[in-house]
């Protein structure tokens, strides 16, 4: 197999479901969630300790397939949205 016909065999997303989130868990800020257009989470836009924007991705158990041009779409929004909030 040639890694041109791999790439063409997984699956690829053109769309995204995403939403701004303080998280299930104890998070002084605000985080942007990216999942599957069937709501399997991808990856989560988050600010660490120290402030820094970061991208936490999730494990899978299957390859994925994106546009550049729709992850660069969503590192912009999150861009936006993604603020720490110190006092919590």
């Amino acid at each position: 197999m040639t890694y041109l016909k791999y790439i063409e065999q997984v699956p690829l997303i053109r769309d995204v479901d995403s939403c701004t989130t303080a998280g299930d868990l104890d998070y002084p800020g605000t985080a942007f969630e990216v999942n599957t257009p069937d709501f399997e989470e991808i990856l989560h836009v988050v600010v660490d300790a120290k402030g820094e924007q970061q991208v936490l991705i999730f494990p899978r158990d299957r390859p994925l397939r994106m546009p550049l041009v729709l992850l660069e779409s969503i590192l912009a929004r999150a861009k936006e949205v993604v603020r720490a909030n110190p006092k919590g």
